[in-house]
């Protein structure tokens, strides 16, 4: 289930259903032994439980859920859960609470003792999420044209740091930001999104932005350099001879992003690197402790660096040219810090169904129950939004769209006491009800009932809208568009965030709805979440109409 939806759906208010007219076929699919509930329960009965720290320590703890991480490789991740009180994206209550919930159905304390078939446990856990909030920030495309002595004003991320400076990268390319020593490396983090302003340098045949002013924006950076694999002599002594040409030519060279294998050559404080066959070596640039510490005692230890290739320098020990680098990774670990989308803590509930053969699966469905209305009014937001969803979508899909209305009628009806129909669409002063398929915001139900439809459509319309049809065919015709076209569409006005199911289950919408024909009932349909915001029809058992 897509949390954010279910949690706005509590939020709105509105009320839990009654139970599916559908099997669950995601359930049968991934979930050995699954046996689906009764369809036709006459009453969905619900028990709501929070887990306390003790029960995410049993449920890490457990011999099945234990061979489960085992086989999937998620050991440890579910231990930590267990210590933390805390689902995540890896350890998730779909896979591992059904187990648990098994475990304790039937003993003497439990809540659930007394759990028939198609009881559902609304269960309330922590759960760790990625927040995706986004601060609004474009990189700009300037940094490759920076030249010596000109202004530069960029937005970039960062995507290197030493102890003196550190890689920025916007749209275009990178380039060093040079301060000194008066640079306050902690400060920042790779990913970090900032404007700089400054001008334009040289040092060591690099091109760098001098005298910087950072200014923090915020927010994570999608910039990722991709690295130049270098395999040979040749292809390291081709990226140092770039800074050495620009140095011999006064110019400046941006920095080169390579990942390499290279010998360590510790030259008291000072980390040099060598290339089998090359003609340059390689030294850290201007090195923070974490990126020293990567090399303490690693004297001609081979080890592959991830970075930045940024200036040269000539080391008179070593007797020859160095490339200077700033790693970013020694042998795949970060040497920098690396900011990371934030990990909020939700306290999230999901649902679990209990089946026939005492068992308790996953349940995904969001249960809605269509409160009824007064007069056009509604004390439910979701239900007001859902019925008068219905006849505008009738107003815009088939009165304007296809039968050519004005729709300047929308916001000017008619007389507030007089009942005026247009087109399918009928109301007092505003439009309230329609007759493509019965839905009314007036009374909040559904009625597809033909005398409602004699009285408010003249014997030419209803020759018009339904053809040869009698008053049975009528009916289905009604109940045929509110199910495909009608209610689907109200919904997405409803849900515009709901979103499709994940991992082979489908995210799927159960209404519960009071119908009139004649007599008035409860009638319930099945939609499912194809696209954000987007629902289609699956079926009605009522109404014996499943989707072609």
């Amino acid at each position: 289930m897509k949390n954010n939806i279910f949690k706005g759906l509590l939020a709105c208010g509105v009320a839990v259903a009654m139970a599916g007219c559908s099997e669950n076929s995601w359930n049968e699919k991934y979930l050995d032994g699954f046996e689906a509930p009764n369809p036709n329960a006459p009453q969905r009965n619900y028990i709501d439980y929070t887990l306390t720290s003790s029960d995410y320590k049993k449920i890490a703890c457990m011999k099945a859920n234990v061979q489960k991480a085992k086989a999937a490789g998620v050991e440890e991740q579910l231990a930590e859960m267990g210590s933390k009180g805390c689902f995540n994206e890896v350890i998730t209550v779909r896979e591992y609470i059904p187990a648990w919930l098994d475990s304790i159905a039937n003993t003497p304390t439990s809540v659930f003792k007394s759990a028939v078939a198609n009881t559902t446990a609304r269960i309330t856990y922590e759960n760790a999420v990625v927040d995706e909030t986004q601060v609004p920030f474009t990189p700009s495309n300037a940094v490759a044209s920076i030249t010596s002595g000109a202004a530069v004003d960029v937005n970039v991320a960062v995507t290197g740091i030493c102890a003196q400076g550190m890689i920025v990268t916007d749209n275009s390319g990178s380039v060093l930001a040079y301060t000194g020593k008066a640079f306050d490396a902690s400060a920042w983090s790779i990913n970090d999104q900032l404007n700089i302003t400054g001008s334009g340098a040289t040092y060591g045949g690099a091109m760098q932005i001098g005298s910087p002013v950072y200014n923090l924006i915020g927010g994570i950076s999608t910039i990722k350099p991709t690295p130049k694999v270098i395999s040979t002599a040749a292809e390291w002594d081709a990226v140092a001879k770039v800074y050495d040409d620009a140095n011999s030519a006064k110019t400046g060279a941006f920095p080169q992003y390579i990942k390499a294998t290279v010998k360590v050559k510790l030259d008291g404080n000072y980390v040099n690197f060598l290339v089998d066959g090359a003609n340059y070596g390689g030294s850290l640039y201007q090195g923070l402790d974490t990126q020293k510490a990567a090399f303490a005692n690693k004297d001609d230890a081979t080890v592959e660096i991830e970075g930045w290739a940024v200036s040269r320098t000539y080391s008179s020990s070593m007797g020859m040219t160095l490339c200077n680098i700033i790693p970013v990774y020694v042998d795949g670990t970060a040497v920098v810090p690396v900011a990371q989308k934030a990990v909020v803590i939700e306290s999230t509930m999901s649902q679990f169904v209990r089946t026939t053969a005492k068992n308790w699966v996953f349940d995904p469905t969001v249960y809605v129950t269509m409160q009824t209305g007064s007069s056009g009014n509604f004390t439910d937001e979701i239900s007001g939004k859902f019925w008068y969803g219905c006849v505008e979508w009738v107003w815009q899909e088939k009165c304007v769209k296809e039968l050519g209305l004005n729709p300047d009628l929308w916001n000017n009806w008619g007389e507030a006491n007089v009942f005026t129909t247009h087109g399918y669409v009928w109301g007092r002063g505003k439009a309230t009800q329609e007759g493509y398929s019965g839905a009314s915001a007036w009374y909040g139900n559904y009625d597809s009932r033909v005398s409602t439809l004699k009285q408010n459509f003249t014997e030419e319309q209803m020759a018009t809208y339904f053809p040869g049809l009698n008053d049975e065919q009528i009916t289905e015709t009604l109940q045929k568009h509110f199910a495909t076209e009608v209610a689907p569409g109200a919904l997405g006005m409803c849900y515009p965030d709901a979103m499709p199911g994940t991992g082979g289950i489908d995210q799927e919408y159960e209404v519960t709805l009071l119908q009139y024909n004649p007599s008035r009932h409860n009638v319930t349909l099945r939609f499912r979440v194809v696209a954000p915001g987007k629902f289609v029809f699956v079926e009605c058992a009522d109404w014996n109409l499943s989707a072609e």
